[in-house]
């Protein structure tokens, strides 16, 4: 039983190295590197490309992953120790395992994979990609709570009456608006008033309902 412990404690610090690893390697590579690394190992780069074209996704992955096996090993860890040294164990537990899952499960990781990041982001291509795709699930729950959260915690950005002033000049300025429509918007919003405006004929229509969907029409154009 003993060895059975050990052995699953070893081969969760290996994981725990994997996710942390990973993720210093994958997030600091450059184009310049991936480019390198397309040119010997094709495919390796097309999943890595893939992943971090959606950073949000293979983030939350690595980090559940490397939470959980964490966790694991910290409870794996303590009942081991306790088993070991049962008048001592409940309290060295907590400070030995928190250093072992530093060295071994964070900083070492992190320093090797920052310096040979491509080698160990073509070993991890295949895996991580496996892992993501069977994270997609928990990821999608996650992201759904953290937007929840942020949209209760977090308000959501206004412009001020000057940026918008400037966002209508700028439209202006690159032919999005002319200065009949500028100053239509501007007498709209400034005034705050929510309604419905059509300009023009009927092939040129502009379709602004709410404050707020001005807003977003004059700063995507910005």
């Amino acid at each position: 039983m003993l060895v059975i412990s050990v052995f699953a404690l070893i081969v969760l610090f290996c994981c725990s190295a994997f996710f942390s690893s990973s993720e210093s390697a994958l997030f600091s590579l450059d184009p310049h590197q991936i480019h390198r690394i397309r040119e010997k190992h094709p495919r390796a780069a097309d999943r890595i490309e893939h992943a971090l074209s959606m950073p949000t996704r293979l983030l939350s992955a690595i980090l559940v992953g490397n939470t959980l096996v964490n966790v694991v090993a910290s409870a794996l860890g303590y009942a081991l120790l306790e088993d070991l040294l049962p008048s001592r164990g409940v309290t060295i537990a907590i400070p030995v395992m928190t250093l072992l899952l530093l060295v071994f499960g964070e900083i070492s990781p992190k320093r090797l994979a920052l310096r040979f990041s491509e080698r160990l982001s073509v070993l991890y291509a295949t895996p991580l990609d496996v892992f993501t795709g069977v994270m997609i699930p928990a990821t999608r729950a996650l992201g759904w709570v953290a937007r929840l959260l942020e949209r209760w915690l977090v308000p959501t950005p206004r412009l001020t009456e000057d940026e918008f002033r400037t966002a209508l000049h700028e439209s202006e300025q690159q032919g999005v608006l002319d200065r009949e429509e500028r100053g239509i918007l501007e007498g709209i919003i400034l005034a705050r008033q929510s309604m419905g405006l059509v300009i023009g004929e009927e092939d040129d229509v502009i379709g602004l309902v709410t404050t707020d969907d001005i807003l977003r029409h004059i700063v995507r154009a910005r």
